[in-house]
């Protein structure tokens, strides 16, 4: 009976899909995430052509700036996991005054690293909407997005 608190444990590291959280940049730089991100990385950032930089901020933490051409918006990652090599797990946060009314939402969200380019798998708000399920829009089936690397 003593052991079973041991057992208990190591099952849920060797349950597949369990990762163990880590500092958030070392995280993103492990799977590739790190640098800038676009639909088009030639063509200059707009509001059809969001150019995403994945930077270290302190202690190892990371954020990202959205890139709209007309502003850069803020968005701090809480938290990632590896999940495989090229899947990871991250808590986002909006945290710029020009997200407005979402300013501060969160969200919980699974990405595909995979050849330089990069694909939501989930996304879901921290009211728990599901947005991005299996790839695809929840709210019409439309895959999600693949963005490109760009060379930075």
């Amino acid at each position: 009976m003593r052991f079973w608190p041991v057992i208990s444990i190591l099952w849920l590291f060797l349950l597949p899909g369990v990762a163990a959280a880590e500092q958030p940049w070392p995280a993103l730089v492990k799977v590739g995430l790190a640098g800038t991100w676009g639909h088009a990385c030639n063509a200059p950032p707009s509001p059809s052509n969001w150019l995403i930089t994945f930077s270290a901020t302190a202690n190892g933490g990371a954020q990202s700036r959205s890139n709209r051409g007309e502003d850069t918006r803020l968005t701090i990652v809480d938290g990632a996991q590896v999940v495989t090599p090229t899947t990871i797990r991250l808590q986002l946060r909006y945290a710029d005054p020009i997200w407005g009314e979402a300013n501060g939402s969160t969200f919980d969200v699974i990405n595909e690293i995979v050849a330089r380019r990069s694909r939501t798998l989930q996304s879901t708000r921290g009211d728990g909407t599901v947005l991005i399920k299996d790839g695809a829009f929840v709210a019409n089936g439309q895959p999600s997005p693949t963005l490109e690397k760009c060379s930075n």
